[in-house]
């Protein structure tokens, strides 16, 4: 099963906001982590591809899925970190337009892939 724990360190679960950067560090490191956020969306396409495939067959899927929370995971700390870095108002903004689609789709396919019956073929 998934381990929740990983989810401890998010901000906004008992963590203080970290003190603003200058205007260069911090451009310099909302382009990190968008790559970084970019990247973790590609993993997860890709697991979500390889997953899919493997459910045709049933092997290792849970193996398989587990590894996709952990990517998930990632990505959720990931967003949760670059927001801290936008506005209010671009931090809602980005996560309307751009996260939540994401997340929600993944999270479906989390649990559609949970539902499937593992012992038959």
């Amino acid at each position: 099963m998934v381990d929740d724990s990983v989810h401890a360190n998010v901000p906004g679960n008992g963590h203080k906001r970290a003190p603003k950067p200058t205007a260069k560090a911090a451009e310099e490191k909302m382009n990190r982590l968008k790559n970084e956020r970019q990247g973790k969306l590609a993993q997860l396409t890709r697991k979500t591809n390889e997953i899919d495939r493997l459910m045709q067959d049933k092997e290792d899927v849970k193996t398989e899925l587990n590894v996709f929370c952990q990517i998930l995971c990632q990505f959720e700390e990931l967003n949760a970190e670059m927001l801290l870095l936008l506005s209010d108002e671009d931090g809602k903004e980005d996560e309307i337009n751009w996260f939540q689609p994401k997340i929600e789709h993944f999270q479906q396919f989390t649990m559609n892939v949970k539902k499937m019956d593992f012992n038959h073929k």
